[in-house]
């Protein structure tokens, strides 16, 4: 009996550096996937769900009428378990751009229990595969430095928040459990929107002056 089997294995250091990809790259290598893995790009840059949250969705899980995604669940070494946190458990948008990738993979495929299957028609045991047969070979001959899927995810909300979008809708899209970690993670991309900070106080400044004179 091996005693570490129950131990987890320590997170992979990239996986905490936020390393967002570009716009223009996110759309190349959405379409440098094969066919039936096209869907799961776009899902990780247009929603932010972990990669086991994606390998894990049924097309039951998706509401095309009210354009919302259910998680529910999360997969791995070939088993549906919990979400990573009670909070990860939640409804999200399907956003404009991502809703033509999911009703394309709906009409290939929407016989399929799951979203994503392999070649002998079963889910993914984990996003491994993905990784090693699709994800990388896609980043290479596109030429893209390499990064692990969770980018993904760092992308979403980096590219989101830098945007202007209410980061407390990115925290909800991303399942955090308040908006005050997604700050912590992502401070750096809320934009600046003023040139010159506190101008308000300027009137203020001026009266207090000619009072005191």
């Amino acid at each position: 009996v091996n005693p570490l089997q129950r131990v987890n294995p320590p997170k992979s250091e990239p996986a905490k550096q936020i390393k967002p990809f570009r716009e223009d790259e996110i759309f190349a290598i959405i379409h440098e996937m094969p066919d039936q893995l096209q869907c799961y790009a776009a899902i990780g840059f247009f929603t932010g769900m972990r990669v086991g949250e994606i390998i894990a969705l049924k097309w039951e899980d998706v509401d095309f009428n009210n354009k919302k995604i259910e998680v529910r669940r999360s997969r791995r070494d070939g088993v549906d378990g919990k979400t990573k946190t009670t909070s990860s458990i939640r409804s999200i948008d399907i956003i404009d751009v991502l809703y033509p990738y999911l009703q394309r993979h709906w009409e290939n495929y929407k016989d399929q229990v799951y979203l994503f299957e392999n070649r002998d028609g079963d889910a993914y045991a984990n996003p491994n595969k993905i990784l090693q047969w699709y994800w990388q070979p896609a980043l290479k001959r596109l030429g893209i430095k390499y990064r692990i899927q969770y980018q993904m995810r760092h992308t979403f909300a980096s590219m989101m928040i830098s945007n202007g979008e209410d980061v407390l809708w990115v925290s909800k899209m991303l399942g955090h459990s308040s908006p005050q970690m997604t700050l912590e993670k992502y401070a750096k991309y809320i934009p600046d929107r003023s040139k010159k900070h506190g101008t308000f106080l300027a009137q203020y400044a001026q009266t207090c002056t000619k009072t005191a004179q």
